[in-house]
């Protein structure tokens, strides 16, 4: 898998992330990141998601641009990325077949 690819899974993983905990918030949960929950305060549910995963997805942009000056931790850090949210995203699934 290419650099390229593995930003685009990433940011997939991210949308997939975003779209899962929006359904299980919406359905009662509560948020663990405290980030994420003082931002579902002031600003609401989808608002909040959508902010913190542009952020998030900017961040993966900003650490793929540094494929140029340092070519091995754009490849370190988002197949590392790519992992935790495959992980969360496992956990998301099995949450929301065990919740319905």
């Amino acid at each position: 898998m290419n650099l390229r690819e593995l930003l685009g899974v990433n940011l997939f993983l991210q949308i997939f992330d975003g779209t899962a905990s929006y359904f299980i918030l919406a359905r009662g949960a509560s948020e663990l990141n405290p980030f994420v929950s003082a931002a579902i305060d002031a600003w609401g549910l989808l608002w909040a998601l959508v902010y913190w995963k542009v952020v998030v997805c900017a961040l993966l942009v900003l650490l793929y641009s540094l494929r140029r000056y340092r070519p091995t931790l754009p490849l370190r850090g988002l197949t590392f990325v790519a992992i935790v949210y495959s992980v969360l995203g496992l956990y998301l699934v099995f949450h929301l077949i065990h919740s319905a």
